[in-house]
């Protein structure tokens, strides 16, 4: 099989494939520069196309079935936490979405080649131009400070722009790659060490339920959602104006990402419920047991989320 790979990502999937003894070809000049004592092809033509999605969160992969095939086992080994969708399009498409931990993982795969941030690739998708800068001349003359300088870049683009009081949105992000607005928040604090945020979201209308709950919703109501960094969860606390207690809905998903104007999770469906006076309730097993079946995601996501569930309901973080 010959891949040729663009975007990104180019670079931390070269050294994977190359690893997988899978033939690259057509490399860009950085990648053949990167790669030039290893196994590429420059002049043979491609059976297998990558190149990024248009929103960077992942790549959209070309070429015969039975080739994606191939490349969706090898991937689905190492890339655990991905979401892997297939497209009814005239020519076969898988598109792969990585989610934080996928990140993680491509940044090591391109830190053994290149001097890489902690956070490159999620980097990547606010400034690439600046990520750029940073790893050539600042990383590169200093190596051993690869953590400060990671946690120095974050700030600067992430956290160094967030207030008390700043309007946030949620992107809910659904396995088939549906994306779901969730109703604004209001940062009403931020945790500490740059560990989260907790926001008031408002807007509700009448007439609706909340989702699991199974409590009207009423135009004045509240919620107070807190949403934490490398956390397989994040929870929405329901209220009337009054202050009174309604329900905690608690969502399992991929580990959130803190961009400047929103934060971005995958839902993995499973959710935890607690209502006052009756027991916590764990819901939608079924639905995550069916995206597994499907093959959106791997049997080891499915057996995370189930765990990150369990542990959310056994927590008794309702008190």
């Amino acid at each position: 099989m010959t891949v040729k790979i663009r975007g990104i990502y180019a670079t931390a999937l070269t050294r994977f494939l190359l690893s997988a003894n899978v033939c690259v070809v057509q490399p860009s000049q950085s990648v053949l520069k990167r790669f030039k004592e290893e196994r590429l092809c420059p002049d043979r033509p491609e059976e297998v196309s990558i190149e990024d999605l248009e929103n960077k969160q992942g790549i959209m992969i070309r070429g015969p079935v039975e080739q994606l095939n191939r490349i969706r086992e090898m991937f689905a080994q190492v890339f655990w936490e991905a979401m892997y969708r297939r497209k009814n399009q005239e020519d076969p498409v898988l598109e792969v979405e990585f989610p934080s931990i996928s990140k993680d993982i491509l940044d090591g795969l391109r830190r053994e080649v290149r001097p890489t941030l902690i956070g490159h690739h999620f980097f990547r998708c606010i400034n690439s131009r600046m990520v750029d800068f940073v790893e050539s001349v600042n990383l590169e003359l200093n190596p051993d400070r690869l953590k400060d300088i990671s946690r120095e870049v974050e700030q600067r683009l992430v956290w160094s722009g967030y207030s008390s009081g700043m309007n946030m949105v949620i992107k809910h992000i659904k396995a088939d790659g549906t994306v779901i607005n969730l109703s604004e928040g209001r940062i009403v604090r931020l945790l500490p060490q740059n560990s989260g945020l907790i926001l008031e979201r408002r807007g509700f209308k009448s007439g609706g339920t909340y989702d699991g709950l199974n409590i009207a919703q009423k135009s004045d109501d509240f919620a107070v959602t807190t949403v934490r960094k490398g956390f397989w969860d994040c929870s929405h606390d329901y209220f009337r104006s009054s202050q009174k207690f309604l329900g905690r809905y608690i969502n399992i998903n991929t580990p959130a990402e803190f961009y400047p104007d929103h934060i971005r999770y995958v839902d993995l469906e499973v959710d935890v419920i607690k209502v006052p006076d009756k027991e916590t309730r764990l819901v939608d097993k079924a639905e995550l047991n069916r995206l597994s079946v499907s093959g959106l995601i791997t049997h080891r996501l499915r057996e995370k989320a189930l765990k990150a569930a369990e542990q959310a309901q056994a927590n008794q973080v309702w008190s």
